[in-house]
């Protein structure tokens, strides 16, 4: 995997085409390997030179792509979490990919994949799973700084209080979700 910018004028290369087993860039038609190696130069006769693009060390693994974005020498593949049970051919049970068009706006989105209360009764017949939904204790040190009425910091009086009036108290708190 490479970086999503042509090193000559910066142009995004996922705006260019697959040329082979290189990436064309859009602009100016450079060519790059999967190394990130500028390979082709359509106005330089010999060797394009010292060209390149970042890469990055990919394990195809679960279904997935998993891109390690750090320090390369540092890669591992072995680190990869296990996710197996994403594999297609699992016995009884199947991988759907696709996508679905959402009229709405992404927050709305992300809000609903997160709140899993839901599942139990408006997905009853698929992925709903009775008794899911119940009331858990849980318990969460956010470690920030809020004001002590949680609204308004009695000192600033700003909606959320910060280390400017010296008002600090760690949020902790046990509550049904």
């Amino acid at each position: 995997m490479v970086a999503d910018r042509c090193p000559h004028r910066g142009v995004p290369l996922s705006l260019g085409k697959v040329a082979g087993p290189t990436l064309q860039c859009p602009y100016h038609g450079l060519r790059f390997n999967g190394a990130g190696a500028c390979v082709h130069n359509p106005h330089v006769k010999g060797d394009p030179g010292r060209l390149a693009v970042r890469s990055y060390p990919v394990v195809e693994r679960f279904g997935a792509v998993w891109v390690w974005t750090g320090d390369a020498a540092l890669a591992d593949a072995a680190k990869v979490p296990d996710y197996s049970w994403f594999d297609a051919g699992r016995p009884g049970y199947r991988t759907v990919r696709g996508q679905l068009h959402v009229q709405a706006g992404f927050r709305l989105v992300i809000d609903n994949l997160l709140d899993l209360s839901h599942a139990e009764y408006l997905h009853a017949g698929t992925v709903g799973t009775p008794g899911s939904s119940g009331s858990l204790k849980a318990s969460v040190d956010v470690g920030r700084t809020v004001s002590p009425c949680c609204e308004r910091c009695s000192t600033c009086r700003r909606r959320r209080c910060s280390s400017r009036c010296g008002t600090r108290r760690s949020a902790s708190t046990s509550t049904p979700t």
